[in-house]
């Protein structure tokens, strides 16, 4: 599965470290076509303005991942891994 997304993160943690996330995306596939997700899981602060995530993504497909990866504030970005859910 590869294409761009484009997300809204919403992020509560206890003053500052660990907390919770919840997320909706939209991401165009590299085929043109359009998925939607929403998701939510747990944050970890690793510093500075990076955090560990881990939960799990619902697609508009059906399809059902667990997200572990890493957020990066400054620069928009994830780096992560999706593991489909059988």
């Amino acid at each position: 599965m590869e294409g761009t997304s484009i997300a809204t993160m919403t992020i509560e943690n206890i003053e500052g470290d660990d907390g919770k996330y919840s997320v909706t995306a939209r991401s165009i596939m590299s085929d043109g076509g359009m998925l939607d997700a929403s998701g939510h899981g747990k944050t970890t602060h690793t510093g500075g303005q990076k955090w560990n995530v881990a939960g799990i993504a619902d697609m508009s497909d059906g399809r059902s991942f667990a997200i572990q990866g890493e957020i990066e504030f400054p620069a928009r970005a994830f780096t992560g891994k999706m593991f489909e859910r059988i």
